[in-house]
């Protein structure tokens, strides 16, 4: 039998857009997601960087010591022209300890001085470590210049690396396929530092074949690997133009085989995973083209977002998953065969907010498909921990978990409405009134509307007294915010109130009255 109560072609229309497979639905979706995303991979970034921006600390540490850097006569001054001086002296025969000295203490100035990559980069001395590169054969000096140049593409704006002189990219680009393991690395730090800030610069410049040419010789060198594997990821970090995702996907297989290699280390697959999960970040077709290889990635990617696995190896994994659920119903049946079980344990896991995050837009993305979907999420017992975030969560947990919780009463049937109930989810629905996310406030709503309704038919099914989810609702001070609500300055908003006291609240308002 048809469900009566199931939200009209006029209710729906209001709101169709925030749905997948509904007009635009994929990409509002997604474009929701991504904002989200925007201020969730800012926070991340310095983190990822630091993380990686030396190899061997012990040699910074001798090098300074082997400098007599604290007894040097600098001031700790950018522009001290004794200081430039003495990096110009490298043409200049027997200047090595000098040159070093400078270029040591220019290194420790950039760690503890926020301006002083600003004026080296306003001051053009990026030429003079780029010379020193191209002319100097000492390997300590050659390690300095490049650690500064990494160092500084690390902490500024590629953009402006490039600008102060576009002889940069190219020399660290030469320098990765350097056989000295620390030099590789701070120039692997830097091309990729650069490619996460301009990446369609260095895809003009020809990054990707450059990669591809250095990956087909390293198949014995692991560290060489993993740097371009980094470097990828980065590159794919960007929104993507139709030509650029298709520059990107020639690193398709390159990124399938290191993310199933069994002896790949955490931080070369947690970077495939994601470089995977951002090439299919926009468009059904995109998430189709990127999901080829489904066979062979899943399995992995499961394993990824084990409990034990490192928080980058999880996070990664449920991106790509999570993106895959936003694709079209080919791809949204992969996650629901195989992932269910896996995304009900990152949603109870609450040390990993960024996975929690993502597996909670899945399940958003896989209930807004219909009924049946949502009969298979309640079978696999997402939804306890999805009350328990709506609940206890932080807000933007919450924020996701109620578009789940929404996606579920909108398209769920009231016999599924009902067994949402029985997670106990009237208390934190009531809460999330009192946000000052408008959004929010409506989802929160619309959620509480049809459980209305299921009270409702409940009511009239079974003869009862009261309408149960109302008298819950009521409970929890639903009816006062409801008030408060029908007079609030957002349209939305106090239109959806106004209805909901209409329909369910205006005869018993009328009844006190009398």
């Amino acid at each position: 039998m048809e469900d009566s109560s199931a939200p009209s072609t006029s209710t729906r229309s209001s709101f169709e857009a925030f749905y997948k497979n509904q007009g635009l639905t994929s990409s509002e979706l997604r474009k929701r997601r991504g904002n989200e995303a925007i201020r969730i991979r800012k926070e991340k970034r310095d983190e990822t960087r630091n993380k990686r921006r030396h190899i061997v600390a012990d040699s910074d540490e001798e090098m300074a010591e082997e400098t007599d850097l604290k007894d040097g006569p600098y001031d700790f001054e950018v522009f001290d022209e004794s200081l430039i001086d003495d990096l110009n002296s490298y043409v200049s025969p027997g200047s090595e300890e000098r040159v070093l000295r400078a270029l040591v203490f220019y290194r420790h100035l950039i760690e503890n001085k926020d301006h002083a990559v600003s004026e080296i980069l306003s001051l053009g001395l990026t030429t003079i470590f780029i010379d020193i590169i191209n002319s100097v054969r000492s390997p300590r000096i050659l390690y300095e210049s490049v650690h500064i140049l990494s160092e500084i593409a690390c902490l500024a704006d590629g953009n402006d690396v490039i600008s102060s002189n576009p002889a940069i990219f190219d020399q660290l680009v030469t320098l990765l396929s350097s056989h000295e393991d620390r030099l590789q690395e701070v120039a692997a730090s830097a091309v990729s530092n650069i490619a996460s800030d301009c990446s369609l610069y260095c895809i003009e410049r020809g990054l990707i074949e450059s990669i591809l040419t250095l990956y087909d010789r390293c198949e014995e060198d692991v560290e060489l690997r993993a740097n371009l594997v980094w470097i990828a990821r980065n590159l794919c970090k960007k929104k993507l133009a139709p030509e650029t995702f298709e520059k990107l996907m020639q690193l398709y297989p390159l990124l399938v085989d290191e993310l199933c290699r069994e002896s790949a280390p955490a931080k070369v697959t947690a970077d495939a995973a994601m470089a995977l999960a951002l090439l299919g970040d926009q468009t059904d077709e995109r998430i189709a083209r990127v999901a080829v290889e489904h066979r062979r990635i899943m399995p992995k990617m499961l394993e990824m977002m084990e409990l034990g696995q490192p928080t980058d190896v999880r996070q990664a994994a449920v991106r790509y998953v999570s993106n895959l659920a936003s694709g079209d119903d080919a791809q949204t049946d992969l996650v629901c065969q195989c992932a269910l079980p896996s995304l009900r344990e990152i949603l109870a896991d609450s040390s990993d907010s960024g996975a929690r995050r993502d597996a909670c837009w899945a399940i958003s993305n896989i209930a807004a498909v219909g009924r049946e979907r949502v009969e298979a999420l309640l079978q696999a017992g997402v939804f306890a921990p999805i009350v328990r975030i709506l609940d206890t969560g932080s807000f933007d947990l919450r924020k996701e978990a109620a578009w789940a919780i929404f996606n579920a009463t909108q398209y769920g049937s009231l016999k599924q409405i009902a067994f949402l109930c029985r997670l106990n989810m009237y208390a934190p629905l009531v809460d999330l009134l009192t946000t000052v996310d408008w959004s929010v406030v409506c989802i929160s709503l619309r959620a509480i509307r049809r459980l209305l309704e299921m009270g409702e038919s409940d009511k009239l099914q079974r003869n009862l007294f009261e309408n149960r989810a109302k008298q819950k609702l009521e409970e929890e001070g639903f009816r006062d915010r409801l008030d408060f609500l029908q007079n609030c300055d957002n349209k939305d908003v106090s239109r959806e109130a106004a209805q909901i006291w209409k329909l369910f609240f205006e005869d018993n308002d009328d009844d006190e009255m009398i």
